[in-house]
């Protein structure tokens, strides 16, 4: 250790650290233990909240897997409605015994949004699960590229908290809408999917560093 602190503490305000601070952000570096503890939103399920530690990570990708009609887009418009009771700065709802509507005194009204992959979202059944639909943004993209890119400009504005495509399993390629049916396309979409992953991950880190919010990823897969 050195006078007045840690090493660390020594480096963080040093030069060649306040160099690097001044070219990518005064966030891009900072102590580990200044992180923390990740939100959750809660899934309207108790057991499931339990298994999840409190409920979805706030801020991470969250993939549902399963066979159709098992409830993954259900559970999704659970969280949803979940969501559009808190606020998005703290994540924290009414509190009944004060009266305060959030622990943070600054709230901020949550946006979420649904990219429609499958075509098949139905808006009345997700206002019976709670969703105020008049809050809820909805995409329907013609292939996997555009629901792709939308999705990183939604990441990237800073201003949506939660984003789900719905589902991963029925992104198809522009390459693959305009060839033949019968035309073989070896792992086409794995590629497309691939590309869009590792470009959701930099933009999330966009976002962090930039106002240190992270939207809410969830994804859907069969």
């Amino acid at each position: 250790e050195v006078e007045g602190g840690s090493r660390v503490d020594s480096l963080l305000t040093g030069e060649m650290f306040a160099k690097i601070k001044k070219q990518h952000g005064a966030s891009i570096l900072t102590r580990a233990d200044g992180q923390v503890k990740v939100p959750r939103i809660r899934s309207g399920i108790f057991a499931l909240d339990y298994a999840l530690g409190g409920g979805w990570a706030c801020g991470k990708i969250n993939t549902l897997y399963g066979h159709k009609s098992t409830g993954k887009t259900s559970l999704i418009c659970k969280a949803i409605a979940n969501v559009q009771q808190q606020c998005a700065s703290c994540w924290t709802g009414l509190n009944e015994e004060t009266g305060e509507v959030c622990e943070c005194g600054n709230y901020r009204e949550p946006v979420a949004a649904v990219l429609d992959v499958e075509g098949t979202f139905d808006v009345p059944w997700a206002a019976t699960l709670g969703v105020d639909t008049t809050r809820l943004i909805l995409s329907v993209p013609d292939f996997a590229e555009q629901t792709l890119d939308i999705a990183e400009a939604l990441v990237r504005s800073t201003e949506v908290d939660i984003i789900v495509i719905d589902s991963l399993a029925f992104l198809t390629p522009a390459k693959e809408i305009e060839e033949s049916s019968g035309k073989e396309l070896q792992a086409q979409q794995p590629r497309t999917l691939g590309r869009g992953i590792r470009k959701f991950v930099s933009a999330m880190n966009y976002c962090g560093n930039k106002t240190g919010r992270r939207p809410t990823l969830f994804f859907t897969n069969q």
